[in-house]
């Protein structure tokens, strides 16, 4: 995919699992109580931390399944 939109990978580092857990979902989650109890009657608001909230179980219960990927390109159209 990188190849065919133009750019040369020049490198590439998997986020290790702490940096998603420790570093942004658990202040994540301890995030949502506080905004869950502030909009806890507005139902747009709930729907969308709900969702987040989704996010994390998923990363907790799959989390040796799938990770984070940061790719290092280059422009090769110029």
């Amino acid at each position: 995919v990188i190849d065919s939109l133009g750019y040369k990978r020049m490198g590439y580092f998997v986020l290790p699992e702490r940096a998603w857990r420790a570093n942004f979902y658990e202040p994540l989650g301890k995030r949502l109580k506080k905004l869950y109890g502030k909009y806890h009657e507005n139902e747009d608001a709930i729907e969308l931390l709900d969702l987040v909230k989704l996010e994390i179980d998923i990363y907790q219960k799959y989390h040796d399944y799938y990770g984070y990927v940061f790719f290092i390109m280059q422009n090769q159209k110029n």
